[in-house]
C-alpha cells in the first residue's frame, strides 16, 4: 500500500481506510490520543489516517490497529464486518439430523466432531493402515493388550 494515498475505497460502499480506521476507534471507545499512544504514533499520525491524506504503511501497524480496537482486519481493510460475509449454505439431511440428535441429546459438540473425524479416519483407507500398522506394533504404554490369547 502506498504511503500517499487519496482516500482509497475500501470494499464497503462509500467507506475508506481512513473511514474503517475512525469507526473501529469510535467503537472501542478510543480517543485519537488514546489510539496513537497505544500505537507510539503522533496524534496527527491518526488524524492523517482517519481523513485519508495517508494510510498505515505496514501490515504491523494494521495489525496493531486491530489488537487495540477489536476490529477485524477485514473491517479495517475492506470494510465489512467478516461474520456478515457467510453465505447461507443448505444442510443436507443428515446433517440436520446430527445437530438435532446433538442438541436432543444434550452432547458435547466437540464430542461429536471428534468420535465423527476418528470414525472417518477408521473407515478410511488410510486410517485402515493405520489400525494395522498399531495391530502390529502392540499396546502403547498403560493400554491393554489386544492380542487374542
Amino acid at each position: 500500500m502506498s504511503v500517499e494515498n487519496q482516500g482509497v475505497k475500501a470494499v464497503n460502499a462509500g467507506m475508506t481506510y481512513g473511514k474503517n480506521i475512525e469507526k473501529a476507534r469510535r467503537k472501542a471507545g478510543l480517543s485519537q490520543t488514546a489510539l496513537s499512544v497505544s500505537l507510539g504514533k503522533t496524534p496527527a499520525t491518526i488524524s492523517n489516517w482517519e481523513s485519508d491524506k495517508f494510510e498505515p504503511s505496514s501490515a504491523s501497524d494494521w495489525v496493531k490497529i486491530s489488537e487495540i480496537t477489536g476490529a477485524s482486519l477485514d473491517e479495517l481493510i475492506l470494510g465489512v464486518d467478516p461474520r456478515d460475509r457467510r453465505e447461507p449454505f443448505e444442510l443436507q439431511p443428515f446433517e440436520q439430523s446430527i445437530i438435532n440428535l446433538v442438541r436432543v441429546l444434550r452432547l458435547d459438540p466437540n464430542d461429536v466432531i471428534l468420535a465423527i473425524t476418528q470414525l472417518a479416519a477408521k473407515h478410511s483407507p488410510q486410517g485402515e493402515m493405520a489400525a494395522v500398522h498399531d495391530a502390529d506394533r502392540g499396546p502403547r504404554p498403560g493400554e491393554p493388550s489386544r492380542r487374542k490369547k
